[in-house]
């Protein structure tokens, strides 16, 4: 384990100074898509608050959500637990009923981390299915040949 801790920090300090990176170039679309997550996820909770019958005003779900999701720095994974009881925990503080607070919150979780982890293995599928007919075709072609590479679009295969 003490062997891969440089390793790990290595990759999470790499992952942060990209992060910077991006951010720093003022780019509109990742500003916009970093918004447009953010609202989006926020109406969900707002959804599945309406589907449970109740209907707090959006601000107090905005600020239950912003500061229940300070839980997801509880180091376990996806956030289970952490934000989930955060989440309930200031919705109730802003007058929420338990029940409603409770019920929503589970239901938004449940989409949160449900329909990405379904939509990002049917993903993962297809790339790999995608990644072994690349590696076949390339097996197969002839030194001189040209292989279609994702990422990188034609290139030759050379002997």
């Amino acid at each position: 384990p003490r062997a891969r801790l440089p390793r790990v920090l290595g990759t999470l300090s790499g992952g942060v100074e990209e992060s910077l990176v991006l951010l720093r170039q003022h780019d509109p679309w990742l500003i916009a898509g970093l918004i447009g997550y953010l609202g989006f996820d926020v109406m969900i909770l707002w959804s599945t608050f309406h589907a449970f019958g109740a209907s707090p005003d959006l601000a107090v779900i905005w600020m239950g959500y912003l500061i229940g999701e300070l839980g997801g720095l509880l180091p376990v994974p996806g956030g289970i637990g952490g934000v989930d009881l955060g989440l309930v925990g200031t919705l109730v503080l802003y007058k929420v009923p338990v029940g409603a607070a409770t019920a929503a919150v589970l239901g938004y979780r449940a989409i949160a981390l449900w329909v990405p982890a379904v939509l990002g293995s049917l993903a993962f599928v297809m790339l790999r299915r995608s990644l072994s007919q690349e590696a076949i075709a390339i097996a197969n072609c002839e030194p001189g040949g040209e292989v279609d590479v994702i990422g990188r679009g034609v290139v030759r295969v050379s002997g």
